[in-house]
């Protein structure tokens, strides 16, 4: 009985109850009685009491070749008080275009692709502190997306009471928010209405424009914005942006140091009080434009930061102050920065969430006009990943002080927005909550000319790495950054995967480069075969997006040896003797080989291509091997530009590399310019491939069978498992032995409902990396077996598994569309070095 529902009174005949959002009273006909209150009572009231948080109906209205007054102001009325919108379509194509509007903003939930960011503690490291970050984003149907950061705490000690919703081990690994209390709904794993995060002041719940980084931005004109020229100027390295001419702020956009600034933004340039062109520069501090929003902070501001798509939040602790007199540092102070999709990298006070000020590289003036206009068409991308924070603390004090020599730096690459990578020099003495820094820019590579002509989009995250060099007078210890050659815009396209055979046009990114950091300046290039790389090899045809593993064989705090993989499905081993800078043969000390091809481009099904880092571990294994002492290389193939692709057969793989010493394939691997190996892995010189693994997608290893101990390695295939292009789209994790990892699979083939929309199924998995088995008991029926190796996650793709350090061991926490999941404990906490190595660089 509607009538009973929402009451007798509301449904009288002229229904005089209802106002419209003009505040006018409407009279509706015998067939049109009661929808408009019905309409509000399926938006306004919960329609479940037994699911967790309100669930609402909202309502959208599309008037067909409609010109009747009434009936127009009927359609509105039921969208006004729905909470949906109201369209208006003529013709066939005009329907599916508002349909598209109005599937893209039932799907327009707060997402979020990246990983939690934890703060740092910088006074024990083994043990995080309990501060963790998300950043967020809003699909939309227009070029530009809107972002944010929210901050909340992470139950880390079950012991301290400080939290409500952290009391048993059970609670370790939950997120808690403001309150206190746990801040994500356990039962869709999204971040429940009642949430308020901690910057906030609000209830924010999961909604990205409330809340959070970007509500704190309130003022335009107390923002401030940072620049460099664009390429085709020059800038002097360690240039204070504070400078004149690479500042802007509402009081100097006019200023004639800024012409080519306004020059890029501007469709017609000016200088005058009123101008189009004034309006787009105050824009980029956040004025509101003409344009109304229902996002906009007030009638000034419109909500100023875009989407954080790929990076994720990085922590920096400046160590402060002695706060209690005991000689013990024991006040810091927590920066966040975080880059966005317009170009721009933004730094916030941790303790207020407040914008100190943003940064936008001269590259990125020119997309802005796009930005502004915002039409509908292909997303645009910045500064989207997660950057690269380099701490240099001299005297290992715990505490960032400029006078020692200590600085902190920032690297910055772009992914899709761009070939090249920035450096930031971040360096202060901070002594107060309120304490703000100003950047220096360090320098910039540019990718596809000059001694980077193979640096493709950059999407390899750069790491920071101590090997030897011999600049002349002997070898030393330097501070390097690696990264890998990046991704080629080329391979968007499905069809496309193997390089044209004519010698010279392998895949853009193919390549591994060492530079610099103090200048950006190159120390050594790998790449294929006619590139002018430093290092040739023949076979080093493909992209290598993912980030480049590090690896200290011989423990004497000195990286030797690297791995790389790349769009090809094949993995790259690079073993680094000391660099003579000044040898034109850098061949004859660092050598290459392959490691692995499971890739086979004459099959849809097998064209496997590798977008993350592998996990590199460390192992003594009696009992499934004839080599007790080899090195691990665990990582899984997935096609992440297009994660809704279901013909790949894609698997997760675990290659065992023998040659365990530093500089071990030296005396057995000859790479020259026809990139020729000997002896590595196999006898034969071959790269293992899939013949060479044991498949162990419905058993484990058996430490009996002399086929398993010399086995190159096992894999495990989604498809054999029965689930549908199933693919890992993250990073493994692997500590005391076990590897986590999480995969996406587009259709969710746990869903009964053949009516109902699915976003996909992400599961997080479990392997002993020894025995292939699972580790954990993860169906909590109190053994461990093959249904262990499994955790089903909520819908969406999630982040790479992100371990927890709490005193009583590591936890595992999961990012999900719209929120979190805690995978339980990982391993009991060992302060011993013991199968563990990631290579994080914050």
């Amino acid at each position: 009985n509607v009538k009973s529902m929402i009451g007798e009174s509301s449904c009288d005949s002229d229904n005089s109850g209802f106002k419209t959002s003009e505040d006018s009273a409407h009279t509706y006909n015998s067939d049109e009685v009661c929808t408009v209150d019905l309409i509000r009572f399926l938006h306004d009231e919960d329609q479940s009491a037994s699911l967790a948080n309100d669930q609402i109906v909202k309502t959208h209205t599309i008037g067909f070749a409609l010109s009747d007054a009434d009936a127009t102001q009927f359609i509105t009325d039921m969208a006004n008080v729905g909470g949906g919108d109201v369209y208006a379509a003529s013709s066939a194509g005009e329907l599916v275009s508002v349909f598209e509007s109005i599937l893209t903003e039932v799907k327009n939930d707060p997402t979020s692709f990246v990983s939690p960011a934890l703060a740092t503690n910088a006074f024990n490291r083994l043990l995080s502190r309990d501060e963790v970050y998300f950043g967020l984003f809003t699909p939309q149907l227009s070029e530009a997306w809107l972002g944010n950061v929210k901050k909340y705490n992470i139950c880390v000690d079950s012991d301290s009471g400080t939290f409500s919703g952290c009391n048993s081990l059970d609670d370790l690994g939950k997120i808690l928010d403001a309150s206190g209390a746990e801040a994500v709904d356990t039962s869709d794993d999204k971040f429940k209405d009642s949430a308020e995060s901690i910057w906030s002041g609000v209830v924010d719940g999961k909604a990205t424009t409330q809340g959070g980084a970007g509500h704190e931005i309130t003022d335009f004109t107390d923002q401030t914005l940072y620049t460099d020229t664009d390429n085709s100027g020059t800038l002097s390295s360690s240039q204070l942006l504070s400078a004149t001419g690479f500042e802007l702020n509402s009081d100097n956009w006019n200023d004639p140091d800024l012409s080519s600034f306004r020059a890029a933004v501007c469709p017609t340039p000016s200088d005058s009080d009123g101008s189009d062109c004034e309006t787009r520069m105050l824009w980029l501090l956040g004025q509101k434009s003409t344009t109304d929003s229902d996002t906009d902070i007030s009638t000034d501001q419109r909500w100023s930061v875009n989407d954080v798509l790929h990076s994720s939040p990085a922590v920096i602790t400046y160590g402060g102050s002695d706060s209690d007199g005991d000689g013990v540092i024991d006040t810091f102070f927590d920066k966040i920065i975080y880059g966005t999709n317009d170009g721009v990298l933004h730094m916030v006070n941790g303790e207020t969430g407040a914008e100190e000020w943003r940064y936008m590289p001269g590259d990125f003036w020119g997309q802005q006009q796009d930005m502004f206009a915002n039409g509908q068409g292909d997303h645009i991308y910045g500064l989207d990943v997660t950057p690269t924070i380099q701490m240099i603390d001299i005297d290992l004090d715990g505490t960032i002080e400029t006078a020692d020599g200590d600085q902190v730096i920032a690297y910055v690459a772009a992914r899709r927005g761009g070939d090249n990578i920035y450096a930031l020099d971040l360096s202060a003495d901070l002594t107060g909550s309120s304490s703000t820094l100003t950047p220096r820019f360090l320098w910039r590579i540019e990718g596809g000319t000059g001694d980077f002509s193979r640096l493709g989009q950059t999407w390899s995250q750069p790491i920071v790495a101590t090997i030897n060099v011999d600049s002349g007078s002997g070898a030393e210890n330097k501070e390097v950054l690696i990264f890998g050659g990046g991704y080629d815009a080329a391979l968007d396209n499905s069809a496309t995967y193997t390089p044209a055979d004519n010698g010279d046009n392998d895949f853009m990114g193919n390549a591994i480069y060492i530079v610099d950091p103090d200048d950006g300046s190159l120390i050594l290039s790998i790449s294929g075969s006619g590139s002018g790389a430093d290092i040739e090899v023949s076979d080093m045809e493909y992209s290598i997006a993912a980030g480049i593993r590090k690896l200290d064989s011989d423990l004497n705090n000195v990286t030797d040896r690297l791995y790389a993989v790349d769009t090809g499905g094949q993995i790259w081993r690079v073993d680094l003797a000391t660099l003579e800078i000044t040898n034109p043969n850098p061949e004859s000390t660092t050598v290459v080989g392959k490691l692995a091809e499971i890739a086979d481009s004459s099959s849809d099904s097998k064209q496997r291509r590798f977008f993350d880092a592998p996990s590199v571990v460390q192992v003594r294994d009696t009992l499934f091997s004839n080599e007790s002492d080899y090195d691990y290389v665990l990582v899984g193939s997935g096609y992440r530009p297009h994660p809704l692709n279901t013909d790949v057969e894609d698997r997760f793989y675990a290659f065992r590399d023998f040659f365990t010493g530093a500089n071990e394939m030296t005396d057995l691997v000859t790479v020259n310019v026809s990139g020729t190996t000997d002896g590595y892995p196999q006898i034969d010189g071959s790269a293992y491939d899939n013949d060479d693994l044991i498949d162990v997608t419905s058993t484990i290893l058996d430490s009996s069978d002399s086929t398993h101990k010399e086995a190159g390695g096992w894999y495990y295939d989604f498809t054999d498992a029965g689930t549908t292009a199933e693919k890992v789209l993250s990073s493994p994790v692997t500590t005391s032995g076990i590897v986590t990892f999480t995969t996406f699979a587009p259709e969710e083939t746990s869903s009964s409902d053949p009516c109902g929309a699915s976003l996909g199924l992400g599961t997080a998995y479990n392997f002993d990396i020894l025995s292939a088995g699972a580790a954990l008991d993860w169906d909590g029926d109190g053994d461990i077996d093959l249904d262990d190796r499994t955790f089903e996650l909520s819908s969406g793709i999630p982040s790479s598994v992100v371990p927890i350090f709490t005193a009583d061991g590591v936890y595992g926490v999961v990012g999900v569309e719209g929120g979190s999941k805690t995978l339980g404990k990982l391993a009991d906490l060992d302060p011993e070095r013991s199968h563990w190595y990631e290579g994080a660089e914050f």
